[in-house]
Parts: C-alpha cells; sequence; structure tokens
C-alpha cells in the first residue's frame, strides 16, 4: 500500500513556456493541418505531449483543430491529458496558457458539453486510471471528489475483504496498541457539546500514552490528542462506527478523502494525514502545534488569502472555519510539514493550517466530473 505519511508523488516538473523546452518553438503558421499534425508527432517523441503543442504556432482556429485531433486519439490523447493532470498546482496555469493557445470559445474548454473532444479523452483517461491505479491512495491523489462506491469498489479489486483503510498506522504505535487506544477513548466521546474531559493515562503493550479532549465543534466529531512516551504526538479524530461514509456531510471517511488529496500533493496550508480506518471510522494526523491567527476566520476572502494552496489545487471555502480549526504556519508547525511543498515561503508569508478541512468544494476546469466516477463535495460541511 502506498503510504500517505511517506510524502512521495513521484512527479517530474515540466516547463510551461515553449522557449524553455528543448523542442524548438515553430511557426507552422498557413500550414496545412495535416502538416501541423505530423510535426507534432515528431515534437512529441522529443518532449513531453503538453510541451509539444505549446511549441507550436498558428491561429487560434488551426491550433484549436490540431489539439482536437490529438485528444480525439485515444492513445495520444490519454498521454496528453496525463500529462496535464500529473501535478495538479498547474492546472489554472495551463487552462489559461492553452485557452489563448486555442481560443476561450474552444469547445475543447467547454468541458462540461458532453462532445466536448478534451472531456472524452479526459473520460478515457479516469476509465485507464480507475482500472491501472494500484491504490486508492493513487486515485485521491488525482482529485478528491471521488465516489465512495467507487473507491470502495477499487479497494475490492484490490484488497478483497480486507478492512478499508488509507496511509499507514504511525510506527511508534502498533496496530494492537492503536485500536485498544481507540477502544480506550470511546466512553469519552460525546455528540454535539463537548465538555471538557480529564483522560487517565493508558498502558498497553508495554507502552505509556497519554491523552487530551480538544472540545470545539458540535458535530459527531470527537478530537483527542495522543502523547507517545517517546514524546511524538497525533491527533485521533472519531465518530460511531455505524456513522461511517465516504460522501455525507461532516463524515470522517469524506474528510479522509479530502485531506488525502491535500497530503499526498504536500500541501504546507493541511495537517498531514497519516492514516484512516473506514470500518473502525477513525482517523490518525500529525500533531501541529497551535499557535493562533492574526485574521478573521470568518471571512472567507481572508481565510483563502491565507491558504493559498488550496486555491492552487482547485480546493475552494464556502464557510467559516472558526478560529479553532487554523494555526499560523511556521518553524514549529510540525516536522512533517517541513517536507511540504514551499514550505519556508509559506512560513515567510504567515499563511495559515487548516486542520478541518471538511468546509471545501472542489473545482477543475481541466478535471471535469465524469458522472460515473466523481460527485460534487458535500456543500452543507460548514462550521456550526
Amino acid at each position: 500500500m502506498l503510504t500517505i505519511n511517506s510524502y512521495s508523488t513521484n512527479r517530474t516538473s515540466m516547463p510551461l513556456l515553449p522557449n524553455k523546452s528543448p523542442a524548438r518553438r515553430v511557426n507552422f503558421s498557413g500550414q496545412p493541418l495535416e502538416l501541423l499534425y505530423k510535426d507534432y508527432l515528431k515534437l512529441s517523441a522529443k518532449c513531453r505531449p503538453v510541451q509539444a503543442f505549446l511549441s507550436l504556432c498558428g491561429d487560434t482556429k488551426t491550433m484549436d483543430a490540431l489539439l482536437s485531433d490529438i485528444l480525439l486519439d485515444k492513445v495520444r490523447g490519454q498521454a496528453f491529458v496525463s500529462n496535464l493532470v500529473e501535478d495538479p498546482r498547474r492546472l489554472t496555469e495551463y487552462t489559461d496558457i492553452l485557452c489563448e493557445k486555442v481560443g476561450s470559445g474552444s469547445a475543447n474548454f467547454m468541458t462540461f458539453l458532453p462532445n466536448s473532444p478534451y472531456r472524452a479523452a479526459y473520460s478515457r483517461f479516469i476509465d485507464e486510471k480507475f482500472s491501472s491505479a494500484n491504490s486508492v491512495e493513487e486515485l485521491l491523489a488525482l482529485r478528491p471528489d471521488w465516489k465512495g462506491e467507487k473507491l470502495l469498489e477499487k479497494h475490492r479489486q484490490l484488497k478483497g475483504d480486507a478492512p478499508f483503510e488509507l496511509g499507514a498506522l504511525p510506527v511508534e504505535i502498533s496496530r494492537d496498541n492503536m485500536f485498544h487506544i481507540v477502544d480506550y477513548l470511546r466512553p469519552f466521546m460525546e455528540v454535539g457539546y463537548k465538555p471538557r474531559k480529564n483522560i487517565a493515562p493508558l498502558n498497553t503493550g508495554g507502552k505509556n500514552y497519554e491523552f487530551e479532549i480538544f472540545t470545539e465543534g458540535k458535530t459527531d466529531k470527537n478530537v483527542f490528542g495522543v502523547k507517545t512516551e517517546i514524546g511524538k504526538s497525533y491527533i485521533i479524530k472519531m465518530a460511531e462506527e455505524q456513522r461511517r461514509s465516504l460522501d455525507n456531510p461532516y463524515a470522517l471517511g469524506t474528510l479522509a478523502k479530502i485531506d488525502t488529496y491535500l497530503t499526498r500533493n504536500l500541501s504546507r496550508n493541511s495537517a498531514p494525514l497519516v492514516y484512516y480506518n473506514h470500518d473502525r471510522n477513525f482517523m490518525v494526523y500529525e500533531f501541529v502545534n497551535r499557535t493562533p491567527v492574526r485574521g478573521d476566520t470568518n471571512d472567507l476572502n481572508v481565510i483563502m488569502e491565507h491558504l493559498p494552496d488550496f486555491k492552487k489545487l482547485g480546493l475552494k471555502y464556502n464557510d467559516n472555519v472558526g478560529f479553532n480549526n487554523v494555526f499560523l504556519l511556521d518553524e514549529n508547525s510540525g516536522e512533517a510539514l517541513k517536507k511540504s511543498v514551499d514550505f519556508q515561503s509559506g512560513t515567510a508569508a504567515k499563511e495559515w493550517v487548516s486542520v478541518d478541512n471538511d468546509h471545501v468544494e472542489y473545482s477543475s476546469r481541466l478535471q471535469p466530473q465524469i458522472f460515473e466516477y466523481h460527485s460534487s463535495l458535500p456543500n452543507a460541511m460548514g462550521m456550526f
């Protein structure tokens, strides 16, 4: 299983501008489309498909026709889409550049239309991706809005009747000990108002664990801090097993989809998810130091200003998050976050870390919903 806390995306950086490519910029204005297509094939043998296309010049009508021909070819179209979406942070940038290249009115970028050549190519790409993926996490690294039923279907294909899990348990806590900890904490759970409680330490499997309860929020989610005897801390989020879901508002499974996407893409603006267990309905996060932020956490514009990596990854807050759900990104935030993308620039800009991400919606023009596989994240996932 690919683990969430491995922080390996296996993606290569791709230059956007043609003059930074090993391919020469070539002007084929006035050339027949057939010749332009042949030269695209020559260029794509030397560099990546998107860069090959951007290295060609022509009027928008001809370039749009060329792009359509590429996308309608099953093999080349899938290669082109795969190249585009392998780095989710660049999709908005690619959208702007390609729209300028082929015209903003191109059917290719009206991806909501069933006859869009791009949509057809993307649909074939998703079919193949779902079939060939070696883990559920591989799908969630691409986008967070997969239907729960499709993720469970993929899991059964790969793992049979094994429990549905994402990531891997912390090395400091054995599987038996983690399950014992979760069972130990269940009597402390509340729905709605969560009074402060003292939780006695636990010794299990020859290890000592200390606990703290976090009382924010009024849903059925319960949040506990656990500290190991070597001083490493984690956050455990739990809910009743019978309320498990990969699609419902506030459900831990829905949150796990979003946070797997953010963690696999090394987002500096989100608490890293370590592990999710669907059957037992709990999840484990890296502990993030809770340094208070300065700014109005009830203002959506202020929130998004301080979480720029969410925007790059196609996520947008649809409700206020409350002061207990965001904290300052700084050098003390946690070791895992130091491995995130552009961590140093984020700390310099005094960005925030979100520790509860079920207040977001996802959209990307180059990642249209394919209705067999995807559905909108719940819009009812706001703060009480």
